[in-house]
């Protein structure tokens, strides 16, 4: 996410996602069941059906 990204709502399908834990690189990955994305004062938001992590 770019700093001061303009505000965003949008759909998610069936997919995988990627979420950075920290500073050093970690990340976690999981399989979605659809969903939305919100971009809103510099964070995201994400609310899914369902989610596995793979």
């Amino acid at each position: 996410l770019l700093q001061n990204h303009a505000p965003l709502l949008s759909a998610l399908g069936n997919g995988k996602i990627k979420i950075l834990k920290d500073k050093a690189g970690s990340t976690v990955s999981y399989s979605i069941q659809g969903g939305f994305a919100e971009v809103l004062n510099n964070k995201v938001a994400v609310l899914v059906e369902g989610a596995v992590e793979s």
